[in-house]
């Protein structure tokens, strides 16, 4: 027998929740895993249909669940999504044609790539770790990647992977990196020790 109710608490970044069912009664445990449709992303309020089961921990837990609106839906390719990798794509094309011109570089175009592929692989871990509870990663370290260059591989993360993309805190602190980046790299042209950095990292 099938039973409604609405997400009451979701944690994204740890893929599991609680559903309040109508009628009342103890809140029903709740893992991505058991959602339908992968590609959709749970949110608090969200309306759902479900089974219920016992686990082997004796804990109930809703299993084959569904969406009841479709405005719970959450698309990766939301228009926030396009617009973040819009963004990316317009900022290191930017880089890549400055470094054409010679104003920048030509290796600050691959040291933001790179930066940005390592970012997004460390955000892909940390995402893990925090799915199967395991030692996250500090998020200091992931500031710094996005400081020094990783900034637009942590925006694609963010979107892609929707891992640390809602906590305000956070996001806070990876734009003030981006525009303590892009004022780094400023600083560092205008002094013209860019060519030194990028030397001493064999770029």
């Amino acid at each position: 027998m099938r039973s409604r109710g609405v997400i009451s608490r979701w944690n994204d970044d740890r893929g599991f929740g609680f559903i309040a069912a109508e009628g009342g009664g103890a809140e029903v445990f709740v893992h991505i895993k058991s959602f339908r449709h992968q590609y959709k992303r749970p949110r608090t309020n969200d309306g759902v249909v479900f089974e219920i089961q016992s686990g082997s921990d004796g804990r109930r837990q809703a299993i084959d669940v569904d969406f009841t609106r479709g405005k719970s839906l959450s698309n990766p390719r939301s228009v926030k999504t396009i617009l973040a990798l819009g963004l990316v794509f317009s900022a290191l094309s930017a880089i890549f044609v400055l470094g054409e011109k010679n104003i920048f570089p030509v290796g600050i175009f691959w040291f933001y790539v790179l930066a940005s592929f390592v970012t997004f692989c460390v955000y892909a871990i940390d995402k893990a770790a925090a799915k199967n509870d395991r030692g996250r990663i500090p998020e200091n370290s992931l500031h710094l990647l996005e400081l020094v260059g990783g900034w637009p591989g942590a925006l694609v993360a963010q979107r892609l992977l929707r891992h640390k993309s809602i906590k305000f805190s956070y996001q806070i602190m990876y734009w003030l990196c981006v525009v303590g980046n892009i004022l780094l790299l400023a600083w560092l042209v205008r002094t013209g020790h860019l060519n030194e950095v990028l030397h001493a990292i064999k770029l």
